[in-house]
Protein backbone atom coordinates (compact mmCIF):
# COMPACT_ATOMS: atom_id res chain seq x y z
CA UNK A 1 0.00 0.00 0.00
CA UNK A 2 2.86 2.37 0.81
CA UNK A 3 4.34 1.70 -2.63
CA UNK A 4 1.00 2.47 -4.31
CA UNK A 5 0.68 5.67 -2.30
CA UNK A 6 4.18 6.78 -3.31
CA UNK A 7 3.45 6.02 -6.98
CA UNK A 8 0.18 7.95 -6.82
CA UNK A 9 2.00 10.89 -5.27
CA UNK A 10 4.71 10.71 -7.94
CA UNK A 11 2.15 10.59 -10.76
CA UNK A 12 0.28 13.55 -9.27
CA UNK A 13 3.52 15.56 -8.99
CA UNK A 14 4.49 14.65 -12.55
CA UNK A 15 1.06 15.68 -13.79
CA UNK A 16 1.37 19.03 -12.02
CA UNK A 17 4.82 19.57 -13.53
CA UNK A 18 3.56 18.78 -17.03
CA UNK A 19 0.58 21.10 -16.55
CA UNK A 20 2.85 23.90 -15.35
CA UNK A 21 5.15 23.39 -18.34
CA UNK A 22 2.20 23.42 -20.74
CA UNK A 23 0.85 26.60 -19.14
CA UNK A 24 4.23 28.31 -19.43
CA UNK A 25 4.49 27.30 -23.09
CA UNK A 26 0.93 28.42 -23.78
CA UNK A 27 1.85 31.83 -22.39
CA UNK A 28 5.02 32.06 -24.50
CA UNK A 29 5.27 35.44 -26.20
CA UNK A 30 5.46 36.14 -29.93
CA UNK A 31 8.83 37.86 -29.29
CA UNK A 32 11.88 36.44 -27.48
CA UNK A 33 15.69 36.58 -27.43
CA UNK A 34 18.52 38.52 -25.82
CA UNK A 35 21.15 41.16 -26.63
CA UNK A 36 22.67 39.03 -29.43
CA UNK A 37 19.47 38.09 -31.26
CA UNK A 38 15.74 38.74 -31.02
CA UNK A 39 13.16 36.41 -32.54
CA UNK A 40 9.51 37.00 -33.38
CA UNK A 41 6.61 35.11 -34.94
CA UNK A 42 4.33 37.15 -37.19
CA UNK A 43 1.21 36.26 -39.14
CA UNK A 44 0.93 36.93 -42.85
CA UNK A 45 -1.98 35.95 -45.07
CA UNK A 46 -4.07 33.03 -46.29
CA UNK A 47 -3.10 31.40 -49.59
CA UNK A 48 -5.67 30.43 -52.23
CA UNK A 49 -5.33 26.76 -51.23
CA UNK A 50 -6.08 27.55 -47.58
CA UNK A 51 -2.48 27.46 -46.31
CA UNK A 52 -1.58 30.31 -43.98
CA UNK A 53 1.66 32.21 -44.30
CA UNK A 54 3.57 33.28 -41.22
CA UNK A 55 7.14 34.31 -40.52
CA UNK A 56 9.93 33.76 -38.02
CA UNK A 57 12.11 36.88 -37.87
CA UNK A 58 15.62 36.81 -36.38
CA UNK A 59 17.09 40.25 -35.70
CA UNK A 60 20.82 40.06 -35.01
CA UNK A 61 23.02 42.56 -33.22
CA UNK A 62 25.73 44.22 -35.37
CA UNK A 63 28.57 41.80 -36.11
CA UNK A 64 26.52 38.69 -35.24
CA UNK A 65 25.39 35.95 -37.62
CA UNK A 66 23.11 32.95 -37.51
CA UNK A 67 23.04 29.81 -39.63
CA UNK A 68 21.23 28.27 -42.57
CA UNK A 69 19.91 24.68 -42.42
CA UNK A 70 23.40 23.56 -43.51
CA UNK A 71 25.78 25.77 -41.53
CA UNK A 72 28.95 24.94 -43.48
CA UNK A 73 32.28 23.93 -41.96
CA UNK A 74 31.36 25.17 -38.50
CA UNK A 75 28.20 26.33 -36.81
CA UNK A 76 24.91 25.16 -35.39
CA UNK A 77 22.02 24.22 -37.69
CA UNK A 78 18.66 25.58 -36.48
CA UNK A 79 16.13 23.18 -35.00
CA UNK A 80 12.37 23.77 -35.04
CA UNK A 81 10.06 21.95 -32.63
CA UNK A 82 6.37 22.63 -33.22
CA UNK A 83 5.18 20.26 -30.49
CA UNK A 84 2.16 21.69 -28.69
CA UNK A 85 0.84 23.60 -31.70
CA UNK A 86 -2.93 23.38 -32.19
CA UNK A 87 -4.85 22.78 -35.42
CA UNK A 88 -1.59 22.29 -37.32
CA UNK A 89 -1.03 19.51 -39.86
CA UNK A 90 2.32 20.75 -41.19
CA UNK A 91 4.76 23.67 -41.02
CA UNK A 92 7.22 24.14 -43.90
CA UNK A 93 10.16 26.54 -43.54
CA UNK A 94 10.91 28.42 -46.77
CA UNK A 95 14.55 29.49 -46.80
CA UNK A 96 15.59 32.90 -48.13
CA UNK A 97 18.92 33.04 -49.92
CA UNK A 98 21.74 32.71 -47.36
CA UNK A 99 25.30 33.96 -47.74
CA UNK A 100 28.66 32.27 -47.41
CA UNK A 101 30.99 33.80 -44.80
CA UNK A 102 34.64 33.25 -43.95
CA UNK A 103 34.87 32.65 -40.21
CA UNK A 104 38.40 32.18 -38.88
CA UNK A 105 39.40 30.25 -41.99
CA UNK A 106 36.18 28.21 -42.14
CA UNK A 107 33.32 28.72 -44.56
CA UNK A 108 29.98 29.15 -42.81
CA UNK A 109 26.59 29.73 -44.39
CA UNK A 110 23.87 31.88 -42.92
CA UNK A 111 22.47 35.34 -42.34
CA UNK A 112 23.40 38.66 -40.74
CA UNK A 113 21.41 41.75 -39.85
CA UNK A 114 17.77 40.68 -39.93
CA UNK A 115 16.22 37.71 -41.70
CA UNK A 116 12.65 36.45 -41.90
CA UNK A 117 12.01 32.76 -42.54
CA UNK A 118 8.60 32.39 -44.20
CA UNK A 119 6.47 29.58 -42.75
CA UNK A 120 3.78 27.82 -44.77
CA UNK A 121 1.32 26.43 -42.25
CA UNK A 122 -1.32 23.82 -43.11
CA UNK A 123 -4.32 23.65 -40.76
CA UNK A 124 -6.12 20.48 -39.76
CA UNK A 125 -9.35 22.48 -39.92
CA UNK A 126 -9.05 25.51 -42.24
CA UNK A 127 -12.08 27.16 -40.67
CA UNK A 128 -10.51 27.39 -37.21
CA UNK A 129 -7.63 29.50 -35.82
CA UNK A 130 -4.14 28.04 -35.59
CA UNK A 131 -1.96 28.23 -32.51
CA UNK A 132 1.73 27.94 -33.37
CA UNK A 133 4.07 26.99 -30.56
CA UNK A 134 7.75 26.89 -31.39
CA UNK A 135 10.74 25.73 -29.40
CA UNK A 136 13.57 27.19 -31.49
CA UNK A 137 17.21 26.16 -31.04
CA UNK A 138 19.76 28.10 -33.07
CA UNK A 139 23.28 29.46 -32.90
CA UNK A 140 24.58 33.01 -33.14
CA UNK A 141 28.22 33.86 -33.68
CA UNK A 142 30.54 36.84 -33.64
CA UNK A 143 34.03 36.43 -32.12
CA UNK A 144 32.39 33.71 -30.04
CA UNK A 145 29.46 31.39 -30.71
CA UNK A 146 26.47 31.25 -28.41
CA UNK A 147 23.68 28.63 -28.48
CA UNK A 148 20.21 30.17 -28.20
CA UNK A 149 16.86 28.67 -27.24
CA UNK A 150 13.66 30.65 -27.62
CA UNK A 151 10.04 29.70 -27.02
CA UNK A 152 7.46 31.53 -29.10
CA UNK A 153 3.71 31.30 -29.65
CA UNK A 154 1.31 32.90 -32.11
CA UNK A 155 -2.41 32.62 -32.88
CA UNK A 156 -3.25 32.86 -36.58
CA UNK A 157 -6.80 33.68 -37.66
CA UNK A 158 -8.47 31.67 -40.45
CA UNK A 159 -7.91 34.57 -42.87
CA UNK A 160 -4.18 34.49 -42.06
CA UNK A 161 -3.95 37.97 -40.58
CA UNK A 162 -3.22 41.41 -41.91
CA UNK A 163 -0.12 40.48 -43.94
CA UNK A 164 3.55 41.17 -43.44
CA UNK A 165 5.93 43.00 -45.78
CA UNK A 166 8.93 41.16 -44.28
CA UNK A 167 7.45 37.76 -45.19
CA UNK A 168 6.74 38.87 -48.76
CA UNK A 169 10.26 40.33 -49.10
CA UNK A 170 11.82 37.08 -47.85
CA UNK A 171 9.78 35.03 -50.32
CA UNK A 172 11.14 37.21 -53.13
CA UNK A 173 14.67 36.01 -52.27
CA UNK A 174 13.79 32.36 -51.58
CA UNK A 175 15.85 29.44 -52.83
CA UNK A 176 14.09 28.24 -55.97
CA UNK A 177 13.99 24.72 -57.40
CA UNK A 178 16.00 23.85 -60.50
CA UNK A 179 12.90 23.37 -62.67
CA UNK A 180 11.61 26.84 -61.78
CA UNK A 181 15.00 28.42 -62.47
CA UNK A 182 15.48 26.59 -65.78
CA UNK A 183 18.65 24.89 -64.52
CA UNK A 184 19.86 21.82 -66.42
CA UNK A 185 21.88 19.13 -64.63
CA UNK A 186 24.63 17.98 -66.98
CA UNK A 187 26.42 15.80 -64.43
CA UNK A 188 25.80 14.80 -60.82
CA UNK A 189 27.79 11.78 -59.69
CA UNK A 190 29.86 10.23 -56.93
CA UNK A 191 33.24 9.20 -58.33
CA UNK A 192 35.73 6.79 -56.77
CA UNK A 193 35.19 4.15 -54.11
CA UNK A 194 35.51 3.61 -50.36
CA UNK A 195 37.12 6.49 -48.50
CA UNK A 196 38.39 8.06 -51.76
CA UNK A 197 35.03 9.15 -53.12
CA UNK A 198 34.14 12.64 -54.26
CA UNK A 199 31.19 14.49 -55.70
CA UNK A 200 31.38 15.73 -59.30
CA UNK A 201 28.68 17.97 -60.74
CA UNK A 202 28.03 20.26 -63.70
CA UNK A 203 25.05 22.61 -63.82
CA UNK A 204 23.82 24.98 -66.52
CA UNK A 205 21.57 27.63 -64.91
CA UNK A 206 18.83 29.30 -66.92
CA UNK A 207 20.29 32.71 -65.98
CA UNK A 208 24.03 33.03 -65.44
CA UNK A 209 25.33 33.84 -61.97
CA UNK A 210 27.08 37.20 -61.63
CA UNK A 211 30.06 35.37 -60.11
CA UNK A 212 30.96 31.78 -59.29
CA UNK A 213 28.40 30.61 -56.71
CA UNK A 214 29.09 28.68 -53.54
CA UNK A 215 27.96 25.08 -54.03
CA UNK A 216 26.60 23.18 -51.03
CA UNK A 217 26.07 19.40 -51.20
CA UNK A 218 23.86 17.49 -48.76
CA UNK A 219 23.12 13.76 -48.63
CA UNK A 220 21.62 13.02 -45.23
CA UNK A 221 23.08 11.77 -41.98
CA UNK A 222 26.55 10.24 -41.72
CA UNK A 223 27.69 11.79 -45.03
CA UNK A 224 29.78 14.97 -45.23
CA UNK A 225 31.22 16.99 -48.09
CA UNK A 226 34.20 19.31 -47.97
CA UNK A 227 33.71 22.84 -49.38
CA UNK A 228 33.27 22.39 -53.11
CA UNK A 229 35.88 23.55 -55.60
CA UNK A 230 33.87 25.62 -58.08
CA UNK A 231 34.65 26.95 -61.54
CA UNK A 232 32.45 28.41 -64.26
CA UNK A 233 33.14 27.60 -67.91
CA UNK A 234 30.92 28.61 -70.84
CA UNK A 235 28.05 29.30 -68.45
CA UNK A 236 28.30 25.87 -66.78
CA UNK A 237 28.99 25.68 -63.03
CA UNK A 238 31.40 22.83 -62.29
CA UNK A 239 31.73 21.61 -58.70
CA UNK A 240 33.94 18.98 -57.11
CA UNK A 241 34.07 18.04 -53.43
CA UNK A 242 35.63 15.33 -51.29
CA UNK A 243 33.03 13.11 -49.62
CA UNK A 244 33.44 11.56 -46.19
CA UNK A 245 31.21 8.91 -44.64
CA UNK A 246 30.87 7.40 -41.19
CA UNK A 247 32.27 4.12 -42.55
CA UNK A 248 34.27 3.72 -45.81
CA UNK A 249 31.81 1.18 -47.24
CA UNK A 250 28.65 3.21 -46.48
CA UNK A 251 26.31 3.06 -49.47
CA UNK A 252 25.20 6.47 -50.76
CA UNK A 253 21.83 6.78 -52.47
CA UNK A 254 22.44 9.40 -55.14
CA UNK A 255 18.72 10.18 -55.20
CA UNK A 256 19.20 11.70 -51.73
CA UNK A 257 21.83 14.18 -52.90
CA UNK A 258 20.65 17.80 -52.75
CA UNK A 259 22.85 20.46 -54.35
CA UNK A 260 22.30 24.16 -53.73
CA UNK A 261 23.99 26.91 -55.74
CA UNK A 262 24.27 30.12 -53.72
CA UNK A 263 25.06 33.38 -55.49
CA UNK A 264 24.62 37.01 -54.55
CA UNK A 265 21.84 37.39 -57.14
CA UNK A 266 20.10 34.02 -57.03
CA UNK A 267 19.99 30.67 -55.22
CA UNK A 268 18.92 27.38 -56.81
CA UNK A 269 18.27 23.99 -55.22
CA UNK A 270 18.68 20.74 -57.16
CA UNK A 271 16.74 18.03 -55.27
CA UNK A 272 17.45 14.36 -55.94
CA UNK A 273 20.48 15.50 -57.93
CA UNK A 274 21.77 12.01 -58.62
CA UNK A 275 18.37 10.37 -59.00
Amino acid sequence: MAYVARMNSFIASLGALIAAFAAAFAAAPAVAGDAHARTALTSGWAEADGARMAGLTIALAPGWKTYWRQPGDAGVPPRFDWTGSENVADVAVIWPRPHAFDSFGYRTIGYEGEVTLPLRVIALDPDKPITLRLAFDYGVCSDICVPAHDRLALIIAPDGGAGSASIAAALATRIVLAAEAGLIVERCTIAGAGDARRFEGAFRPGAAFDAAPAVVIEAGDDIWFAPAEVRVSDGVVHASAVMETLTPDLWVDRANIVVTLLGEDQAISVPACGG
